[in-house]
């Protein structure tokens, strides 16, 4: 299996669900947009795609932060869901203050 990770940002590293891919053996690719990375132009070379979560909203515009390219994430995971591929989105809540 080709798992394909997006990252947005260093803190939001894919930790164990990149272990699990790596565990099996799956072939695991990244687009590090914190890191100037681009997505894939298409869903060709992807059987399961991991969108990682980040600080950014689809509102989020390249003016306020310009390594996020919304329309360009959701152009991929369009082309990845309409060719059957599995697409695994991980967002994380900040725990409440205490």
């Amino acid at each position: 299996m080709r798992v394909h990770f997006v990252v947005h940002e260093a803190f939001e590293a894919p930790g164990a669900y990149a272990r699990w891919a790596l565990d099996r053996q799956h072939t695991v690719t990244y687009s590090r947009l914190h890191a100037g990375e681009s997505l894939p132009p298409a869903a060709d070379d992807i059987d399961l795609l991991v969108v990682m979560g980040g600080p950014q909203s689809p509102a989020t515009t390249t003016a306020e932060c310009p390594h996020f390219d919304a329309a360009a994430e959701m152009s991929l995971i369009a082309s990845c869901t309409a060719a059957g591929k599995a697409v695994v989105g991980v967002c994380r809540k900040s725990a409440p203050s205490l």
